[in-house]
């Protein structure tokens, strides 16, 4: 955003917010009293509905309480009959009267032929009104339709085994209900106790009668003790509504007015607010404009002056003839150019000793360092670099890809292979070369050059021949393996002397004797069991193990491996689960697969605390298997997650129990099987290690693992 911009924006900005905000509240202000006026009116009106409702009631209630006082002096049926014939005649609201015994039957029943044609004696046993007028022997009201008539049934107890039951048109305030409208739109409902529509407009959906019980004002009123009001939203309408409690039937009446149609004169005056602010807001930016063009002309030479400068042309000035602060600047402007031209010139001598030092630097280490750009040309190469490539050391192929100047072999194959590694992290390959009789090992290191800005300008590479730390790697290796080769024969007869004394055919042993054999025998069995992992890692190294293949069942393998373990478990109390989908049958090594088994499973019971639990899972997971054992133990570092697996690693600060060899031949033994392993952990969250073995394995003629696709 320019300068002229940004002094209109700020101009604009002074004149607009006041009047904006002023606008605004204004708004909120009348918002709120026409608000406050439409709740009151809604109020108001479902007051008065309910109240007409009550007041309706209690006086026929009164009057029928009146006239049946008279009633329990009539001794004959007949006359009783004629009584309330005549009670009924005299009301034209009363639809019939009913005696009712306990049982819910009708004794006696006299009706207005205006509204029942047949009537019938009935059972009104299931009715609620009824029911609470026997407990309680007070007086029950109730909603009914009969004969698609809204009517309340009034339940009023005569003796203690009869109830006079009577039905009460509620035709005219139904129609003056449905009739009531507020503001043209707005519509009354009467609701019952559960939030059920009883009486409506005919306006109403079937979708929104269905839902009627579900509105938040509905829930609100049906709970209530006293009036209220508020809005609220129904799928895709705002409603502005109250609601009053009729007491009489345990219901109330709602007002209902759609949001737009009761806000409508605020609408309009919020219309009118928006078009005067509009007019102002265009005549607050047209002087902006014309006051910012006027205030940012000279700092717009001064700016163009000052880009001339960025781009090292410090032979630029400016002249203004303001006669104020900014002709001062522009003076000010033009002695610091003057003296950014002095100071450059010695900057240039300064720069040329630097990057000789650089140089210097780069050439003198052993490393050969390659710095490639976007599309692998050359832009850098020290001296150590061009000897390992064994290029021309007179500069000609910077500016070249490496496609151009490398010989094909193996390093140029590696070179090309390399991308850009993701993150800050490095890359790391080996590549084996050899020149006449010699062999040399280089290793290259690539990671991504970054420049303060963030910009990736290309590619670092470092090679560095690390020829000699292979060699001893392997001396070390063979060391190892012939070590423990040579300790096997004589561990294995001192094993088999230890069954000898242990079985007592050479005498009789003490039980401290027996104890101490059994704590060398015990030794010598971890220790063979340490040969046997590292000669086992040796023969994998060397491609030497050979897989026998068969059907087994990974669900039984993981039950021989609980099995076997069951002793070392229940030691510490811990609880070993076995959840399978099934057999799972696969093909595979199932000595190799159990030593998996066995191998996680003895780390789970290592770690875990007493009273914990372990389970071994196997799921079917369409083209392979996914076996697991999952413990309630101590967890593992997150920067342990991948090393564990690697050759005698252990994780710092726990109990060293082995040689840090079982991980690493589990490792090899699901990796011969084409699968992979690892492990998902949370510190204080136990651990879960996780190994999958393919469907379908099969061995070819040179007797390697395959996935068989038939």
């Amino acid at each position: 955003m320019n300068l002229f911009r940004k002094f209109a924006l700020i101009l604009a900005a002074v004149s607009l917010i006041p009047a904006g905000f002023l606008g605004y509240r204004l708004i909120g202000i009348s918002h709120r009293g026409i608000q406050s006026s439409v709740l009151e009116l809604h109020t108001k009106l479902a007051e008065s509905l309910a109240g007409e409702i009550d007041q309706y009631l209690k006086s026929k209630e009164e009057e029928i309480n009146f006239e049946l006082i008279s009633l329990q002096g009539q001794k004959n049926w007949g006359e009783k009959e004629k009584f309330l014939g005549k009670l009924v005649e005299q009301s034209s609201d009363l639809i019939e009267i009913a005696l009712v015994n306990r049982k819910g039957e009708d004794l006696l029943k006299v009706y207005n032929p205006a509204f029942l044609l047949k009537p019938h004696l009935g059972k009104h046993r299931q009715e609620e009104g009824l029911l609470k007028a026997l407990s309680s022997k007070e007086n029950q009201v109730a909603f009914a339709w009969v004969s698609k008539i809204p009517a309340a049934v009034l339940y009023i107890p005569l003796a203690p085994t009869v109830v006079a039951r009577v039905e009460i048109s509620l035709q005219k305030l139904a129609d003056k209900i449905k009739d009531e409208r507020v503001g043209g739109t707005g519509f009354a409902v009467l609701a019952g106790v559960k939030g059920e529509p009883l009486i409506y407009p005919p306006e109403l959906s079937e979708d929104q009668l269905k839902n009627f019980s579900s509105w938040p004002m509905v829930r609100s009123a049906v709970k209530a003790v006293s009036v209220g009001a508020g809005e609220f939203k129904s799928g895709q309408t705002s409603y502005v509504g109250a609601y009053a409690p009729v007491e009489s039937l345990g219901g109330a009446v709602l007002i209902f007015q759609k949001r737009l149609d009761a806000y409508n004169s605020e609408v309009r005056m919020r219309k009118t607010a928006i078009s005067l602010i509009s007019i102002v807001a265009f005549l607050a930016v047209l002087v902006a404009m014309v006051l910012a063009q006027r205030l940012t002309r000279p700092l717009l030479f001064l700016t163009q002056a000052a880009h001339s400068v960025s781009t090292g042309d410090f032979s630029v000035r400016v002249h203004l003839d303001t006669r104020d602060e900014l002709r001062e600047l522009a003076e000010t402007f033009n002695q610091m150019t003057e003296k950014l031209k002095a100071y450059a010139d010695l900057q240039v001598d300064r720069l040329i000793a630097e990057q000789k030092k650089t140089e210097a630097i780069l050439y003198s280490i052993d490393e050969g360092i390659i710095l490639l750009d976007q599309e692998k040309r050359l832009d850098l190469m020290n001296r150590q670099a061009v000897e390992f490539l064994n290029l021309p050391k007179n500069g000609e192929v910077l500016g070249r890809s490496l496609v151009e100047v490398l010989d094909e072999g193996a390093l140029k194959k590696a070179l090309l292979e390399i991308h850009s590694p993701t993150g800050e992290g490095a890359e790391i390959k080996e590549v084996e070369l050899t020149q006449d009789i010699n062999k040399i090992i280089l290793q290259i290191i690539s990671r991504k050059v970054l420049r303060p800005e963030g910009q990736e300008p290309g590619l670092l590479l470092a090679l560095r021949d690390i020829t000699l730390q292979r060699e001893l790697d392997k001396m070390k290796e063979d060391f190892l393996h012939y070590v423990t080769h040579d300790l096997r024969n004589p561990l294995g007869s001192i094993m088999g002397f230890l069954e000898i004394l242990l079985s007592g055919i050479s005498g009789n042993l003490t039980e401290d004797q027996r104890s101490i054999l059994s704590s060398i025998q015990r030794s010598s069995r971890r220790l063979m069991g340490m040969i046997n992992n590292i000669l086992d890692i040796a023969k994998m190294e060397s491609g030497k193990l050979a897989l026998n293949l068969k059907k087994v069942s990974l669900h039984e393998i993981a039950l021989r491996a609980a099995d076997t373990l069951d002793s070392l478990s229940k030691s510490k109390k811990i609880s070993v689960k076995v959840e399978s989908q099934g057999d799972c049958t696969a093909m595979a090594d199932g000595d190799l697969i159990e030593r998996v088994f066995i191998n996680l499973l003895g780390n789970a019971i290592k770690y875990t605390p007493q009273n914990g639990t372990i389970t071994l899972s196997v799921e079917d997971m369409g083209d392979h298997f996914k076996a697991g054992v999952s413990d309630t133990g101590e967890g593992i570092p997150k920067e342990y997650l991948e090393r564990v697996f690697l050759k005698f690693e252990q994780v710092e600060g726990k109990a060293r129990g082995g040689t840090g060899l079982g991980l690493t031949i589990s490792r090899f033994f699901v990796e011969s099987h084409l699968g992979k392993i690892w492990v998902e952990s949370e510190l204080g969250k136990g651990s879960s290690f996780y190994f999958t073995v393919p469907k379908n394995l099969t061995l070819n003629a040179a007797g390697n693992v395959l996935v068989s696709t038939t």
